[in-house]
């Protein structure tokens, strides 16, 4: 459940596919990222889970190499 508009959502998926066109990106690519990071905000803000979670492997490498090498 949410708690956007259906043009919140519209206007969020329209962003999300101009960003990917301008990466070189498929848009179910840059939704997927666009919802692990809004996800893993989440967390991170949760004051019980925050202090307590540790990321690593493949998504620290997903989001640390991956922005180095397209850029």
């Amino acid at each position: 459940m949410t708690n956007l508009s259906e043009a919140q959502i519209r206007a969020i998926d329209s962003k999300i596919k101009k960003i990917a066109l301008e990466q070189g990106r498929g848009a179910m690519e840059m939704r997927t990222l666009f919802l692990l990071e809004r996800a893993t905000a989440r967390l991170v803000l949760d004051t019980k889970l925050g202090e307590h979670l540790i990321f690593k492997g493949g998504y620290v490498a997903l989001r640390v190499y991956h922005r180095v090498y397209k850029k």
